[in-house]
């Protein structure tokens, strides 16, 4: 990696390092504004009563863009505390119990964090061994023996996220649980940081949203009252490049392929082919991804909150959404974020 990487990979550590699941991103939200603070020159930094955050460059000029991105992750919540001290819980977002079954978790408390393993009735013992085991029939062990050592420690409605470490792989491949969509995050600093060191006087706001994987609550709030010339949501998709995957509905996008700019019926057509025009006179590698319907990302709510304003969706390509172990490509990152400096130098 050159120094440039290197700098935003230690970003990025530091941003996953803090847990953020929907509803309780503050940890994850208030590094964000760190980074902001630390990085990008002049920029406002301000927040929400939802906990999003806002960072602002050359308030009050034209033309106007909005940058958004999803702070919050996956996680676990706490439904029930056994009297052997297990604990059962129920996914924040979305969740294959598959990948879940076996985890090392790290469980928010209100005093300090716990670490807990997920476990199940061992295949051995199951009548189907093959059938997959449902979340309700996971429970979480923090190695205590009765529900008054549990209470000691955890109460119904804390949080929990994966417990995975950092990896950075050969060849610029980085692995990490909450990738999506600290990625995103970790983009918006970045433009935000070269847009601050230039002559541009675009006004440029960057968001870290919240609750996107559960109902896009805190986007809609963001973006409530801004009237920006353009919207770019920047969010994680699936890669299409590991074994047999079927790239007849979902395209092809490969980790190193660069950015993925989404055509559909749910963004501005004219931005995305904005972005396609930028990307080819930059020679910024792309792919085009094909959406007949949602995005499921914040490009809907804050299009609908915005009455329509032109929003666009560009995306990294990941393999393992959904996992602790999503993998992205660094110079993936490092395009996307040439090629937004590029939108809005020449917007």
């Amino acid at each position: 990696m050159n120094s440039t990487e290197k700098r935003l990979v230690s970003i990025l550590e530091r941003l996953v390092s803090r847990p953020g699941p929907s509803g309780y991103e503050d940890m994850a939200s208030s590094e964000w504004e760190r980074q902001v603070k630390e990085q990008v020159k002049g920029a406002i930094v301000r927040s929400d009563p939802l906990g999003n955050r806002e960072a602002v460059l050359n308030e009050g000029g034209t033309p106007y863009i909005l940058l958004a991105a999803h702070i919050d992750e996956i996680g676990f919540m706490i439904t029930h505390i056994t009297e052997d001290g297990f604990l059962h819980f129920m996914p924040v977002g979305g969740w294959d119990s598959e990948v879940a079954v076996g985890q090392r978790v790290r469980i928010l408390g209100s005093k300090k964090p716990i670490l807990g393993v997920v476990g199940k009735i061992p295949t051995h013992l199951e009548e189907d061994e093959e059938a997959r085991t449902p979340l309700k029939d996971l429970w979480i062990d923090i190695g205590v023996k009765s529900d008054d050592e549990a209470r000691k420690r955890v109460k119904v409605g804390d949080v929990a996220v994966i417990s995975a470490p950092f990896l950075i792989l050969p060849g610029g491949y980085i692995v990490s649980r909450a990738l999506d969509n600290r990625i995103g995050n970790l983009v918006i600093i970045e433009t935000l940081r070269a847009i601050s060191l230039s002559k541009c006087k675009t006004t440029v706001t960057g968001f870290a949203t919240t609750r996107e994987e559960v109902d896009s609550g805190g986007a809609k709030i963001a973006a409530a009252d801004l009237q920006p010339d353009a919207t770019i949501v920047i969010d994680l998709t699936h890669a299409t490049d590991y074994l047999d995957a079927d790239k007849r509905e979902a395209g092809n996008h490969c980790l190193g392929g660069g950015p993925v700019i989404t055509r559909g019926v749910s963004v501005d057509n004219s931005i995305a082919n904005k972005l396609i025009q930028v990307a080819e006179s930059n020679q910024i590698s792309y792919s085009i991804q094909a959406e007949p319907g949602f995005t499921g990302t914040d490009a809907e709510a804050i299009s609908q909150t915005q009455y329509g304003k032109p929003t666009a969706l560009v995306s990294i390509p990941a393999r393992y959404m959904h996992t602790p172990n999503e993998m992205v490509q660094i110079s993936d990152i490092v395009a996307t974020i040439q090629l937004l400096i590029k939108f809005i130098q020449n917007f």
